[in-house]
């Protein structure tokens, strides 16, 4: 071997040592970015009864659950491992400050509280701050009066946030009804959505949905219990988390929930 062949052959393996610590580093960086993304999931969520529930009553906590809910998006994109980069859409993600002022935009359905809804009015969207959406939503508590105990929940909303250099936008539609009660929560909802940071972006159709009733922990945070994210357009493109009795997650490449369902 020449003395020039020596030279490259070390120089090759000099870089493949290197490329397999940055990749070693990105792949714990991907998983780290992940497991946080889990958590934004399943706050986003669990939020979205709170935006109905503080609506008229509480419109700062309202506002502060609506920002929480638009993190969805970039939660799923993380978790099924979009090309973007996740760690710094979920940085941004996490900054939506809340919008204030939602009611004035609103007209109010349902004559009673607990079994009400809302909906833009007609020709208007609704501006606050950097929040744009339009749409409708509902909930039907039993009984009604009773708006801790069990309500279902149902939206069909058009939602972004735009700022120079970060934009969520999002059609998010319940499938099925948002059941929530103190300890448990089932859902089956789809996401449409763009995200671009700066120069990155990414786009999606996703459905996300609980395996069953997911039961809440006293921190709101979901116990032995599953979830499933999936990309509509993209057959075998799914995640399934997994919590553990103390709360800790784990994703597994499954489409379906261990019993089959949400399919």
């Amino acid at each position: 071997m020449s003395k020039s062949e020596n030279t490259s052959l070390i120089g090759g393996m000099r870089i493949l040592v290197l490329l397999c610590v940055a990749l070693a580093g990105c792949f714990e960086e991907q998983q780290s970015s992940r497991d946080a993304a889990t958590g934004l999931l399943v706050e986003s969520i669990v939020a979205f009864a709170d935006i109905q529930a503080n609506l008229e009553s509480d419109p700062a906590k309202a506002g502060e659950a609506l920002a929480k809910f638009l993190r969805a998006p970039v939660a799923v994109s993380a978790i099924l491992d979009q090309p973007f980069d996740a760690s710094l859409a979920m940085g941004d993600a996490a900054r939506i400050p809340a919008p204030t002022g939602i009611p004035a935009c609103l007209d109010t359905t349902g004559d009673e509280t607990g079994c009400d809804g809302f909906t833009t009015k007609p020709t208007m969207e609704c501006e606050a701050g950097d929040f744009r959406f339009t749409g409708t939503a509902s909930r039907m508590c039993s009984p009604c009066a009773n708006v801790t105990g069990t309500c279902d929940y149902t939206f069909d909303l058009t939602l972004s946030h735009r700022t120079s250099d970060f934009t969520i936008d999002v059609d998010a539609a319940t499938l099925a009804p948002v059941r929530v009660d103190a300890s448990n929560i089932r859902f089956d909802t789809t996401l449409s959505y763009t995200v671009m940071i700066g120069a990155f972006s990414t786009s999606g159709n996703a459905r996300v949905c609980s395996c069953g009733a997911m039961t809440l922990n006293a921190s709101r945070l979901p116990v032995s219990s599953s979830m499933v994210a999936k990309d509509v357009a993209v057959a075998g493109r799914c995640a399934r988390i997994d919590f553990d009795a103390a709360g800790g997650s784990r994703i597994v490449p499954a489409c379906t929930c261990a019993d089959g369902g949400c399919l």
